[in-house]
C-alpha cells in the first residue's frame, strides 16, 4: 500500500486538460502514491477512454452523475474520501483535473507533515485566489457554521511574506489531508446560499475537530481554465 492517495474527479467536459494534468501527476518527484480517477460522465465511453490511456497507472471508477453540479462535486469528493479511508492511506491528496502541478508539488506538501496543507489555488484571470483568511472588518456573520467572515488572499499578496501561513478555508483543488482526521466527515452543499460548495463545509467540519489549515505560498499551480488567454497552460 502506498502512503498517499491522489484523488481526482473528472468527466467528459474536462477531456481538454486531462492529458496535461495527469502527465504532471505521474511525473511527481514524490513517488509513494496511488491515483484514483473518478469519472462521472453521462456514459461509460469516457471511462473506457481513460482506462485505455491511464488504466495501467491509475484506478479508474465510473459513478453516476447528479443532476446539479454542486451535488456531483460532493459525490465525487465523498467517493474519494471513503476510498482513502477504506484502503488505509495515510494521506489523501485532492487534486482537481484542471489543476496543473509542478513536479515537486507533492514533495513540498508532504514535507510539512501536517493534517491539512494546500498550495495556492484560484483563477489566474481574477485578482484574488480561492484561499481565504478571516475578514476582521466584516461585521456580518458568516453564512458557514464554525467559520468567521472571510476574505480571499489576492495574487499580489501571494508574493509577500509570510510564505507559509495559517488560513481559514480554501477550495480543495490541491490539498493534502491526513486521513486520520477524516472519519465521520460527510461532504455537503447547500442550494440556497451562493457559492456554498462542498469544500467550504469540509473546511468547517475539520476546523470543528480542531484541525488547522495551512497554505504554502512557494508552490505554484496553474488552473487550466478555458478563460485563460490562448490557453497558455498548454505550453507548460
Amino acid at each position: 500500500m502506498k502512503k498517499v492517495l491522489i484523488g481526482i474527479g473528472t468527466c467528459e467536459n474536462f477531456e481538454y486538460v486531462e492529458e496535461h494534468c495527469l502527465g504532471k501527476i505521474f511525473s511527481q518527484t514524490y513517488k509513494d502514491f496511488d491515483v484514483l480517477l473518478v469519472d462521472n460522465s453521462e456514459d461509460i465511453i469516457h471511462s473506457m477512454h481513460l482506462r485505455s490511456r491511464w488504466g495501467s497507472e491509475a484506478k479508474i471508477m465510473h459513478i453516476d452523475r447528479a443532476a446539479i453540479f454542486r451535488d456531483a462535486c460532493k459525490e465525487i469528493r465523498q467517493y474519494i474520501l471513503d476510498y482513502a479511508l477504506y484502503n488505509n492511506y495515510e494521506f489523501l491528496f485532492f487534486v482537481d483535473i484542471d489543476i496543473i502541478l509542478e513536479e515537486d508539488t507533492l514533495t513540498k506538501l508532504i514535507s510539512h507533515n501536517l493534517d491539512f496543507v494546500t498550495a495556492p489555488i484560484g483563477y489566474m484571470y481574477q485578482t484574488y485566489s480561492t484561499c481565504f483568511v478571516q475578514d476582521f472588518e466584516e461585521k456580518r456573520s458568516s453564512k458557514v457554521p464554525y467559520l468567521p467572515p472571510l476574505k480571499p488572499i489576492t495574487w499580489t499578496m501571494m508574493e509577500y511574506e509570510p510564505y507559509f501561513m495559517e488560513i481559514i478555508a480554501v477550495g480543495l483543488s490541491c490539498a493534502l489531508v491526513r486521513c486520520s482526521i477524516l472519519p465521520g466527515i460527510k461532504f455537503k452543499v447547500t442550494h440556497q446560499i451562493q457559492a456554498m460548495m462542498e469544500d467550504f463545509f469540509f473546511c468547517s467540519d475539520i476546523r470543528k475537530k480542531g484541525v488547522k489549515l495551512f497554505l504554502d505560498k512557494t508552490i505554484h499551480t496553474i488552473h487550466a481554465h478555458v478563460k485563460m488567454p490562448e490557453r497558455k497552460w498548454r505550453r507548460l
